[in-house]
Order: structure tokens, then C-alpha cells, then sequence
């Protein structure tokens, strides 16, 4: 451990191997992931100060923890608070996507009930959402029961709240449009030839518009 460099690899590989010459119950302390000034990932089972870095996601163990960060996240990158609508959402994505910046596309997960393995296997995904050139984002809709019933407007007879019949017009009710439940994220591999699609999956929680896949 003496003899580990001071560099961007000897992060990520000295604290791993220090792990294995440590007694079982310092192996279960949780890795932290961090990242460095100039953009380099760390792992280590120190705080990340002691790497020079800083953490790149706050630990989504615990859901109140997770959401505070989600929000301070989004405010400290943005000076905005969490998208209310599904239009500022879109627009969140759109703007960390065409960044290329995973901090601020993480800001928008629901990391609550995640664990620090999925949590990183979760990160990755949007990584690799985030370098990815954006082609467009699409709603995703239920599809309907039948064709019919989704053609079938809703009517209200004239009379049938006990009213004159010959003066109330019947009234045609067209059917609710369906809320899209996901967004479909149309891209391009950095080829920019091979299609890629995600779909992230719409949570409302909190008064808020959340992503997870």
C-alpha cells in the first residue's frame, strides 16, 4: 500500500486491494464513488476528500437521503427546483443529455430503496445515457383496451339528469387522453449511425416528476 502511485488508476486499485488485507467487518464498509477535478472516477472506502475528489452521487441507501440530494442536486446545477411538470422534465433531460452531463441527469433518478451495487450498476446506465448523441424524446403511452372503445366518445343524453329534454342539446364528451406512463429516449452510438433506445419510466412523487428505468 506504501508503494501505490499518486495517480488516476492507483485511486481506483489501492483502496480495492487495501480491502483484502483488512478484517471482515471493515470488508463490509460501503465504496465510495468519487470523481476527481479533472473528471476521473474514483473508488475507494475513504471519504473522498482523502482522494482529492468528491463524491460523484450521494448514497441512495435511504430514501429521504436520496430525494434531499435529487433536489439539491438539480438546484445547485439548474437554480431550479424539481420539474412539477412533465414538460420541465423533458427539458431536464434533454439539456443534461445534450451536456453530456450525468450529474445533472442523476439529479432527475428516484434513487430511493436502491442500494449502493444497484445504485452503481444504475449510474452506469446513465453514463452512458449521458455521452450518447440525443435524436429525440417521445411520450410513451397505455395502449388502449380496443380499438373501439378507444374511438368511443363518452355521451350524455339530454334529459338524463331529470331536466326538459326538448331544451337541453345532447352534449358529447371526447374520451380523456391517456397520461403517458414513460419517455422513450431515441439516440445515437457515438458512430452516430447505430440507433440506441432507453425508456425511462415517469414517477410523480412529492409534487415532483422523477425518471428510473
Amino acid at each position: 500500500m506504501r508503494h501505490c502511485l499518486s495517480t488516476a488508476r492507483s485511486l481506483l486499485l489501492c483502496p480495492l486491494l487495501g480491502l483484502a488485507w483488512l478484517p471482515a467487518p471493515v470488508q463490509a464498509q460501503s465504496i465510495q464513488r468519487c470523481v476527481t477535478a479533472d473528471g476521473v472516477t474514483v473508488f475507494t472506502d475513504k471519504p473522498c476528500e482523502l482522494a482529492q475528489a468528491r463524491p460523484r452521487l450521494a448514497a441512495p441507501a435511504q430514501a429521504p437521503t436520496a430525494l434531499s440530494s435529487a433536489r439539491a442536486g438539480l438546484v445547485a446545477q439548474t437554480g431550479r427546483q424539481c420539474p412539477q411538470r412533465l414538460s420541465e422534465l423533458v427539458d431536464e433531460i434533454q439539456l443534461a443529455i445534450q451536456a453530456g452531463d450525468v450529474n445533472r441527469l442523476s439529479a432527475l433518478y428516484w434513487w430511493a430503496g436502491q442500494d449502493n451495487d444497484r445504485a452503481s450498476r444504475l449510474l452506469e446506465r446513465l453514463e452512458a445515457m449521458a455521452a450518447r448523441p440525443l435524436v429525440d424524446i417521445a411520450p410513451v403511452y397505455p395502449e388502449p383496451a380496443t380499438a373501439s372503445e378507444a374511438a368511443t366518445p363518452q355521451w350524455r343524453e339530454a334529459g338524463s339528469d331529470g331536466g326538459n329534454e326538448a331544451a337541453a342539446p345532447v352534449v358529447v364528451t371526447a374520451p380523456r387522453p391517456p397520461r403517458p406512463y414513460a419517455l422513450r429516449i431515441e439516440q445515437v452510438l457515438t458512430n452516430r449511425a447505430t440507433p440506441a433506445r432507453s425508456i425511462l419510466y415517469l414517477r410523480h412523487q412529492y409534487g415532483c416528476f422523477w425518471i428510473n428505468f
